[in-house]
């Protein structure tokens, strides 16, 4: 093989892998889909900070691999949520519930709470005050996160469910139709996993 064609060839494994790794991250939405035939969409890691300032980081609790003895492996309910979200609110009873049924068998609920324009912390602190939530509720300020798993134009509620390996086995989008009835048989695996 002559050295520039090589080069091409190599250019173009290098362009083509990081090119489908940025789509997959940027945009797991519209990538589940496809990815659900390779089955292995990998959620997008995330370090973000509850309220209080607890650090909450999705590869220590969701991640490949063999399981720390430190960090036991989880799959994740994670749910994106804003105070100004009438159908992220009206989403929290049943959250909740499904919080109180499957945390026994493993199911770990992560809320990220993105913030309003103004004053978003404080309205945040406020509504968790009047309305204390019996999982983790992490705050992504900047909303860098929410953008690997949302895309540019971020719609709420927006939920996905996690596997203990750290992938997206499935997303739901819209306040429409019942968490439960959409997870079903994510959570119903979890009653048969011993």
């Amino acid at each position: 093989m002559k050295p520039q064609t090589l080069i091409a060839t190599t250019a173009l494994i290098i362009v083509s892998t990081f090119g489908i790794l940025s789509t997959a991250d940027a945009k797991p939405m519209k990538e589940l889909k496809k990815a659900k035939e390779l089955k292995k969409l990998a959620a997008p890691a995330f370090k973000l900070r509850t309220l209080d300032g607890v650090l909450v980081r999705l590869d220590e609790i969701a991640y490949r691999g063999k399981e720390k003895s430190w960090a036991k492996k989880q799959p994740v309910l994670l749910d994106f949520f804003r105070t100004d979200c009438s159908p992220c609110i009206k989403a929290l009873p049943e959250l909740i519930a499904i919080n109180e049924q499957y945390t026994n068998q493993g199911l770990r609920v992560i809320v990220v709470a993105l913030l309003e324009e103004e004053n978003g912390k404080q309205k945040l602190s406020d509504f968790l005050q009047k309305n204390p939530l019996p999982f983790t509720v992490v705050v992504d300020s900047n909303e860098h996160y929410s953008k690997k798993y949302l895309g540019e134009s971020i719609k709420l509620p927006s939920s996905f469910f996690v596997d203990k390996t750290g992938y997206i086995v499935k997303a739901k989008q819209g306040g429409g139709g019942s968490m439960r009835d959409y997870f079903k048989s994510e959570l119903t695996s979890l009653q048969a996993t011993p």
